[in-house]
């Protein structure tokens, strides 16, 4: 079988079996406790709001190439799947961008206890006190890196998605 549908649903269910088998191996604990602002799931739930999408874009092209449709309902599926892939580009861009922010916020975190240690000549000798400061500097790193990959990692999943669909429908022009 070697139509979109079914690529797209091996993907998906491939997905799917990724993140239960996150859960088994703890990794989405593993993920809150490193990314303190939470911005990684928001990418993970664009993820999947992107593929479910996909999935609506690889039906709607199968249902185009059918000829047993009435005309005004192949127009209105293909206009409805060129939207919605206009919408998982913009996604995968929301994904890079958010994982930035993410960089962005992890390194602003790492800042206030940094900064008042190193204001502070009395602080700097107290072992405790530089303790602290750098798990709070590593705190805002781990939020920066984790970020920063999830959101690269799912842009370029939904950037294979879209890529897939461009070259499996001949009729599909962006």
């Amino acid at each position: 079988m070697n139509s979109l549908v079914f690529k797209w649903w091996v993907q998906f269910v491939g997905l799917i079996f990724a993140a239960a088998m996150m859960q088994y191996f703890h990794i989405w604990e593993a993920l809150q406790q490193a990314d303190k602002t939470y911005i990684s799931y928001a990418i993970v739930g664009i993820l999947f709001v992107g593929m479910i999408c996909c999935g609506a874009i690889s039906r709607s092209i199968e249902i185009a190439g059918n000829e047993q449709y009435y005309d005004w309902i192949l127009a209105t599926k293909i206009q409805m799947a060129k939207k919605l892939y206009t919408y998982v580009g913009y996604m995968c861009k929301l994904a890079a961008t958010l994982g930035l922010v993410g960089t962005v916020t992890g390194f602003l975190m790492m800042m206030p206890k940094f900064t008042a240690t190193v204001m502070d000549p009395a602080a700097i000798g107290n072992i405790q006190v530089v303790q602290t400061m750098i798990l709070s500097t590593m705190a805002g790193m781990s939020t920066a890196f984790v970020t920063t990959l999830v959101g690269l990692v799912v842009a370029a999943f939904l950037e294979f998605q879209l890529t897939m669909i461009e070259t499996n429908s001949e009729w599909f022009e962006k």
